[in-house]
């Protein structure tokens, strides 16, 4: 199927919603409730919401970082990067990839996160936060 033009709808609104439904959820562990499930499709709904989605599946390579491989390693701070170990979108070995490229300080696999970490780990997160925070004042 082609790719809907912003302002044009590329399936009915509950064929969208369902897809995108199947996408968040198979992003996380543990299913996500209704309500959670609601908050995150707001986003992608409606025309605009649609043609975004699909841009960003379809935008979905490598490119873009290998386009500005060469300015990484000129970033302002050393970023720490922290990844869903069973994430199915983004295997872990691309995320160590990715790190070694940023120069990270620092990569941290979530062991109990998919591709969502802070919903299928908020505390995990939290947690490294504070400890960077806690470190760097």
């Amino acid at each position: 199927m082609a790719l809907a033009q912003r302002g044009q709808r590329p399936a009915p609104d509950y064929m969208h919603d369902a897809v995108v439904s199947a996408f968040l959820q198979h992003s996380v562990l543990a299913p996500m409730s209704d309500e959670v499930l609601d908050l995150y499709l707001a986003p992608w709904r409606g025309p605009d919401g649609a043609h975004r989605f699909y841009e960003q599946i379809r935008r979905s390579t490598r490119a873009p970082l290998d386009a500005i491989q060469d300015r990484l390693d000129r970033l302002p701070v050393r970023p720490d990067v922290v990844w869903g170990a069973h994430d199915r979108h983004i295997p872990l070995g691309q995320g160590r990839e990715l790190a070694r490229r940023l120069g990270a300080a620092s990569f941290t696999p979530i062991d109990r996160a998919a591709h969502l970490v802070p919903e299928d780990a908020p505390e995990d997160v939290v947690g490294l936060v504070l400890t960077h925070a806690r470190a760097t004042v």
